[in-house]
């Protein structure tokens, strides 16, 4: 996962890069936060570029392949369901958040 403060200070020193501006101010805020569950195509390729750039351009990222989601509670619930079978358990490293014994073990 990335972290929002480390991607938001990337893109504020790159605005030319990444096309995430209004008048010369950053809109990164306004389009990473409650829009199309999807996605937004073009915060996608953006995040895309920029993962593969932070890699050193040795990996390649699909923007369609990208999931967004808000929140690793939110993550890991959604990822428990797509991968666990029936009686699956998950090892949780301590310490962890202590909304996940509420989040991932009741609800799941």
């Amino acid at each position: 996962m990335l972290s929002l403060d480390l991607l938001r200070t990337w893109l504020e020193t790159n605005q030319d890069a990444t096309r995430l501006t209004n008048n010369g101010e950053s809109v990164f805020r306004d389009l990473a936060l409650f829009q199309d569950y999807h996605g937004l195509p073009a915060f996608k390729n953006v995040l895309a570029e920029f993962m593969a750039e932070i890699r050193g351009n040795k990996v390649s990222f699909d923007p369609i392949k990208l999931v967004l989601m808000a929140g690793a509670t939110s993550t890991s619930e959604t990822l428990m369901f797509c991968i666990a079978e029936h009686g699956d358990a998950f090892l949780l490293p301590m310490p962890y958040y202590f909304g996940y014994d509420r989040d991932l073990k009741w609800r799941t």
